[in-house]
């Protein structure tokens, strides 16, 4: 097990480059997931069931904002420790909400978890420190996407904070972190299920399809948008399937069927941001802005199938993000895709609404050219898989 000798630099530079090359053996990876989460503070464990859905990143899902609420509609607490998504995470996304906390002590935490029963915060200089640094360190050698690190990067979140049930969605796809097909995806799962086990938690992973948009909302203000319309009832066909795929693996996670009513979820997060020093009806005002600001749509060139390209979308709105200057979750552009997919287009039609600053106007408009394709034959994405032994 790990000596708790914190590396310097150098080591863990060579480590991560290790791990790319050659890949690091399972007792090396609970190895790194005990140093990662023991470079800052952890809670020694609750006297009550706790459980999280991580994510293995990826545009368009919302899981990691509704699964919580689901989890705890179960009966589970949710202490959720994230890192800012690209170009929309959880506890970013959530930042939105004038006054809403993202970061707590540790003795915060623990006194918040109980009264509150899910708290969202930002990994930083409090909890796994050394997990933000490596992961910058990956991310300027190239290897942000070597699943072993992000097996560790992940689980060393769960032990810090003495999570019992270790949900993970796995992203398939070609801008994801653990495989670009199902079965590469597989053999990383089951990596993340072994060091789970060792670490003695209770894993599950969910694979789902993410060459498929999971809803039509994107961006920090779309993900916010699209809660208000859940929440509100207004939420449109596929924005509503998607919220059954999160109520279907928070069930997978807890191990109990959750009645999905959303006056309740809408009671967790209520309590949730009043807790963290928000105010939850003011989705609703920042949704309504937002939607007026979707002024300017890309129609089809043609007719057929609308394939939209998840990879080139995410680097466009992170790259108009990057122009939001020294706000911590910059919010200045976002995407509402119109054709669901398996629906035909015809040409004209409108496929995307945007926004953006008007400073940034040109440079959006040229970029989303390159983020959809049509095509002859519909994109429909490929059954959810469970592996949960």
């Amino acid at each position: 097990m790990s000596s708790g000798v914190m590396k310097s630099e150098g080591e863990w530079i060579e480590m991560i480059l290790r791990a790319k090359e050659i890949g690091l053996s399972i007792d090396e990876i609970v190895d790194l997931s005990l140093d990662l989460a023991h470079s800052g503070e952890v809670i020694g464990g609750w006297e009550f069931p706790t459980a999280d859905l991580a994510s293995t990143g990826g545009p368009s899902s919302l899981s990691t904002l509704l699964v919580p609420l689901h989890l705890v509609e179960a009966g589970c607490r949710v202490p959720k420790l994230g890192v800012p998504g690209r170009p929309a995470g959880g506890v970013d996304t959530l930042a939105q909400i004038e006054g809403y906390r993202t970061t707590f002590s540790r003795g915060e935490v623990e006194r918040l978890l109980p009264l509150c029963r899910y708290v969202h915060f930002e990994s930083g200089d409090i909890f796994a420190p050394a997990d933000a640094a490596t992961f910058r360190l990956r991310q300027e050698h190239g290897c942000q996407s070597v699943a072993d690190l992000a097996v560790a990067s992940l689980l060393s979140k769960k032990v810090a904070l003495a999570v019992d049930m270790a949900g993970l969605e796995i992203r398939v796809g070609r801008h994801g972190n653990f495989g670009a097909s199902f079965s590469e995806a597989r053999v990383n799962a089951r990596t993340y299920m072994d060091v789970a086990k060792r670490l003695g938690l209770r894993p599950i992973c969910i694979l789902t399809d993410a060459s498929v948009p999971y809803q039509p909302y994107v961006g920090r203000g779309e993900a916010i948008w699209a809660l208000s319309k859940i929440f509100r009832g207004e939420a449109e066909r596929w924005l509503l399937a998607h919220h059954e795929q999160c109520a279907f693996m928070a069930d997978e996670i807890s191990g109990k069927a959750g009645s999905k009513d959303i006056g309740k979820l809408w009671e967790i997060f209520a309590i949730n941001c009043r807790y963290q020093g928000g105010q939850a009806n003011s989705i609703h005002q920042i949704a309504d802005h937002i939607s007026l600001q979707h002024t300017n749509f890309v129609v089809s060139p043609s007719s057929g199938f609308c394939r939209y390209d998840l990879a080139n979308l995410r680097h466009l709105l992170v790259a108009a993000q990057s122009k939001g200057g020294s706000n911590q979750y910059p919010d200045t552009a976002g995407v509402r895709l119109l054709i669901e997919p398996g629906r035909r287009v015809s040409k004209g039609e409108p496929i995307m609404s945007w926004r953006s600053r008007t400073a940034d106007a040109d440079f959006l408009k040229a970029g989303l050219a390159d983020c959809y394709a049509i095509e002859d034959i519909p994109a429909n994405a490929a059954p959810i898989e469970v592996i949960n032994e």
